[in-house]
């Protein structure tokens, strides 16, 4: 039996009081595209307000009762790209959650098709950056290294347009630019071209260090800047660039030892303190 689905959340009922409505309206029209669209969103923002709790399976419902919905509103009418966007969006929040290739995959072509023409609509560019990031870590852990860069190159291309000399672009956008840099540095050095792989990191930190700014910053931003540091000395260390690495290890060192005191719950942080300290020592 399901906990009442929003408890006292307003977002939630206020969400779920317009979809009761529209969903009186479209049993009475049934092929009006407009109510079954906004039917689709609603539901779009109900998934959004269980994600946001971390109801999981809830939330993936949800997403897959409004990609459905979209996807009839499509085949009334295709050529409203909001549709098309939010159907895109939809299967890929269903794919995410659960992990399925074939969802991602779905709904790569379908916003792929149509961000093309949507250039500032940065939320979905950023859905679909993340779902080739998935897809490539997926390719990864199948052991296929090229395709993974592949991917993330893909990823990038998407969100550097509009990361590059726009002050405005919202942070959670930027993360996901620098994780998908971040990653595509793991996979070049995966393939052992650590020069290679400092471009990206560069890069990574720039915009990592923007958002994580000081105190208030949130912590997975500040945790993602310390990893991406700790593999950016890394990275100098294989090439033989000493004194960079030794730089940038001391940078993440700092970085993980104050992230550690904030999030004294992640275990994985005072591991990292430890790897970073072994580095250095062996730079010694």
């Amino acid at each position: 039996m399901h906990r009442h689905l929003f408890l006292d959340d307003a977002a939630g009922d206020a969400a779920m009081s317009v979809g009761v409505k529209l969903n009186e309206m479209q049993q009475a029209n049934p092929a009006n595209h407009r109510i079954l669209g906004a039917l689709a969103k609603s539901f779009t923002l109900v998934g959004r307000v269980l994600e946001a709790r971390r109801d999981v399976e809830m939330a993936r419902q949800a997403y897959q009762q409004s990609s459905d919905l979209y996807a009839k509103a499509v085949t009334l009418d295709a050529a409203v790209d909001e549709y098309q966007l939010g159907l895109g969006n939809s299967l890929a929040r269903v794919g995410l959650l659960s992990g399925d290739t074939s969802k991602l995959e779905g709904a790569a072509e379908v916003l792929g098709r149509v961000v093309a023409s949507n250039p500032y609509e940065s939320t979905y560019l950023k859905t679909l950056a993340d779902i080739y990031g998935a897809l490539a870590a997926g390719q990864r852990d199948g052991g296929k290294v090229k395709n993974a860069i592949a991917l993330e190159e893909k990823a990038i291309s998407v969100l550097k347009p509009i990361i590059d000399g726009n002050r405005s672009v919202a942070p959670d956008v930027k993360f996901s630019y620098a994780q998908r840099l971040a990653h595509l540095a793991e996979l070049l050095g995966d393939s052992g071209n650590f020069d290679e792989s400092r471009a990206p990191l560069k890069d990574a930190i720039t915009v990592l260090d923007e958002i994580a700014g000081g105190e208030g910053g949130v912590a997975e931003y500040h945790r993602t800047l310390a990893r991406t540091r700790g593999m950016a000395g890394f990275a100098s260390m294989k090439i033989g660039e000493k004194g960079e690495a030794k730089e940038h290890l001391e940078i993440a060192r700092t970085e993980w030892q104050t992230y550690m005191a904030r999030n004294p719950d992640d275990n994985d942080a005072a591991q990292a303190v430890k790897w970073t300290s072994e580095q250095l020592e062996n730079l010694q």
